[in-house]
This record gives C-alpha cells, sequence and structure tokens, in this order.
C-alpha cells in the first residue's frame, strides 16, 4: 500500500514491522537473483481474502500487486513472474491439502500471509512449500484486524481497539523462526498509530477509516506428513460427484471480482434429506512401503462454517448453516462425521473435518443434510475433498493437535493458562 512515509521516522516504522533479521533460508540465493541482470525470479503468493483483494472500491489491486510493482521499481534489470495462489475465506489448513500443489516447483521467493485465518496447519504449509521448492525463499506477512469494539450499556459508549495479542501471528511467527522465515508484521509497524486518526494522518497521509475497506481488509485510495495429498477443490470437485438428490452447483463467490480466488465454487444444499456422493481412488495416496510402514489417509472435506447469530437478512430457514453427516457407503470404510457448519466466531471461511479412510480404488463418500440444526436453517456447502497422508505411529503431542485441530486450538486460546 503506497503510505505518505517521507517523514523521519518512516525508516523506524518500516523497521519496526520486521520480525527476524533478513538471513533465512535461501535468502543468499535470492539476493545473488536479484543483483544478477536478466535474471528472472518466480514470486508465489499463499493467503485468504486479505491477499486476494480486489474489492469494489480498488478492484484491479491488492498488496500482492503493490509488491509486484515495488519489486520492478527496485530491480528493473530483473524479469518477475508472480503466481497468485490467494483465495478468499480459507485458511493455511486448505492451503496445505490443496493450493501447495500450485506452487511451482522452481519458485525463488514464497509470500504467505494466514495470520487471520487461523493458526492450525500453518507449519504443514511451510513444510509442503520448503519440499515442493526446496530452493525458494519464504517470507511471512501477517495482517491485522483493525476493528474497534464500542463497550458500554448506554451512550456515550467507550471504544477499544482491537487488543494488540489478538491475532495468531505470534504463534505463526515461532513457526516461521524454526524455518528460517522472515516475518512482516503490520501489527508491529503501525500498532501505535493506526488508532489515533490524527498520528496516523501525520505520520501516514491517511486515517485508519480511509485506509481500509473494513476493518480486516486494506483498500488503495480510489501431523500430516510430508507427501504430497491428493485435492479435488472448486471445479476439480464437480468431476468427482457420482449421485446428486438434492443439491446444486453453486459459486458463491463476489460477482464483483474477476480474480480466480474470488470463485466460491461448491456443491450446496438446505434440504433436510438430500444427499450426495463422491467417488475416489483412495488408494492412489500410499506406497506400498508407506503402508507397510503405519501410513494411513486421513479422508478431508473441504466446508463452508459461517456464523450462526447472523445478520438479519442471513439467518433463519432460508440461509442458516446447518448439520451433515458424512459417511463412506462403499467401497472403502471410515468413521462416520457429524459435521455442524454454524461457526462460533462471526465468520465465515472455509473450514476443514476429516476422518480416516481405508484404500480402496472406488471409495463412495455420500453427505447427508440432516434435519437436526441450532440456526434455524440448513444450509451446507461442501468446497472440496482431500486425501492426505499420515502416520499413526507418530504420537502427537499437545502442538500438533493445534496444528490439526481447530476446535481444540480456540479451545486452548481461550480457556487455557497454562503455557
Amino acid at each position: 500500500m503506497p503510505l505518505a512515509l517521507q517523514t523521519q521516522d518512516a525508516h523506524r516504522i518500516l523497521r519496526s514491522g520486521f520480525k527476524h533479521e533478513i538471513q533465512g533460508r535461501n535468502w543468499r540465493r535470492l539476493a545473488l537473483k536479484l543483483a544478477t541482470p536478466g535474471s528472472n525470479v518466480t514470486v508465489a503468493v499463499f493467503g485468504g481474502s486479505v491477499t486476494v483483494g480486489h474489492y469494489p472500491s480498488c478492484d484491479n489491486s491488492s498488496w500482492v500487486e503493490e509488491a509486484w510493482h515495488w519489486m520492478e521499481a527496485a530491480f528493473p534489470s530483473v524479469h518477475f513472474n508472480f503466481v497468485h495462489l490467494g483465495h478468499g475465506a480459507t485458511s493455511a489448513n486448505v492451503a496445505s491439502l490443496c493450493y501447495y500443489q500450485d506452487l511451482p516447483p522452481e519458485a525463488d521467493l514464497v509470500l504467505v500471509e494466514y495470520s487471520l485465518n487461523g493458526v492450525a496447519a500453518y507449519e504443514n504449509l511451510l513444510r509442503k512449500v520448503i519440499l515442493r521448492a526446496p530452493n525458494t525463499a519464504l517470507l511471512s506477512f501477517a495482517a491485522f484486524a483493525w476493528k474497534v469494539d464500542e463497550v458500554g450499556n448506554k451512550p456515550p459508549y467507550t471504544s477499544v481497539p482491537n487488543p494488540f495479542w489478538n491475532t495468531g501471528e505470534d504463534q505463526h511467527a515461532i513457526l516461521a523462526k524454526r524455518y528460517g522465515v522472515p516475518m512482516v508484521s503490520v501489527r508491529d509497524a503501525l500498532y501505535d498509530i493506526m488508532f489515533n486518526d490524527d498520528v496516523a494522518r501525520a505520520k501516514l497521509g491517511m486515517t485508519r477509516e480511509e485506509m481500509m475497506h473494513d476493518h480486516v481488509h486494506p483498500q488503495l485510495p480510489a501431523q500430516q506428513v510430508d507427501e504430497d495429498t491428493y485435492c479435488a477443490a472448486g471445479e476439480e470437485l464437480s468431476k468427482h460427484k457420482v449421485t446428486n438428490i438434492g443439491w446444486k452447483w453453486v459459486d458463491e463467490g463476489r460477482r464483483t471480482c474477476s480474480h480466480l480466488g474470488c470463485r466460491k465454487y461448491g456443491w450446496t444444499s438446505n434440504n433436510p434429506g438430500s444427499y450426495i456422493d463422491f467417488e475416489f481412488d483412495s488408494s492412489r495416496i500410499l506406497t506400498k512401503d508407506q503402508a507397510q510402514n503405519g501410513h494411513r489417509i486421513s479422508l478431508v472435506m473441504l466446508f463452508l462454517r459461517s456464523h450462526g447469530n447472523n445478520p438479519s437478512n442471513e439467518q433463519g430457514a432460508k440461509n442458516g448453516m446447518g448439520v451433515a453427516l458424512i459417511t463412506c457407503v462403499s467401497g472403502c470404510e471410515c468413521e462416520p462425521l457429524r459435521v455442524n457448519a454454524v461457526n462460533t466466531d462471526r465468520a465465515s471461511e472455509l473450514d476443514t473435518i476429516r476422518t480416516t479412510v481405508t484404500a480402496h480404488p472406488h471409495c463412495r463418500v455420500r453427505a447427508t443434510i440432516l434435519s437436526e440444526t441450532s440456526s434455524g436453517g440448513h444450509k451446507f456447502r461442501i468446497n472440496g475433498l482431500a486425501l492426505a497422508p499420515f502416520n499413526s505411529a507418530v504420537a502427537m503431542g499437545r502442538f500438533d493437535r493445534m496444528l490439526f485441530d481447530k476446535e481444540y486450538l480456540v479451545t486452548v486460546q481461550r480457556f487455557d493458562s497454562t503455557s
């Protein structure tokens, strides 16, 4: 974002946003390529809606495009190829299962932004990136929710800024340091500035309201193992449907956005009793040696989890989120999953649920809408199915459970004071 950082403390503001010195893995290699005229540098970007950008007020831009323009200006003799792998309302969990497969193995720099979309599977994504593109340098980008809550029983209310600690960034920073990944923190750079309009205008050239599309998205002024997964997400999912009773293929993305990451393809239904079957070759994910060494297969569903206490135009029988039962009906076997798509947070995002599945060339999985509901509605949307190998012989500790289980992570963050 082009800020008016021409003040005497501009360097301090920018420098305070860096965690760890730029001495991470493969950064010397990247520096040599940037210093060599005629080099071709491939940059890939992972992230959620903050990375996708492309809101109506700035349809043709996001921080990714801004970074691209800056790199081209800073290194005019280098040719940059950007691979945009951002997808709105997704987490690192989805990226580590699916989107990493689109990463070019020859990538020179990978930027990762997921601090607003949960902490689980962030390490999985870093490891998948490192294994798929072993020569790449990485940089973690941590965004922040610049929200202000109005507290009190009656006016005048007290404005309380979002607490400094209320982000997944600090957990990500531990992992980033572990894997030699420098981090850029928007929070660390701007927290003392953004909530004071006079200071923000003096130092940045604009206020928080002028800078942000909402409290999350900026705007421009007008033990999953280290093996490949199989994923059918988005349009690819439609190829695996074999039976459909009462479901519709939809794109619930933003119509005003032309970017691929704004698309939200999937199968949806809000009718109790409706079901849909998908068929996969679940035996394709493990080699013979892996099967003999204790590796097993996770069946992972990507689905929309949305808030139950929605605004009045989204709640009730029409659009309230429902409950689905996931079962293996032929070929393979798996433990049934009962999935409530209501999000206890006021957010809508892709989430994942998983179960162990046996290997079979014709594994048929069914999703059935149940009659029970906690929101008044029965909507359920499936955006993808993935197969991921894991090793049941490796014990899972507390940190491993945090990486794989979002509900466990939420519980730890809110109620567990031990460390």
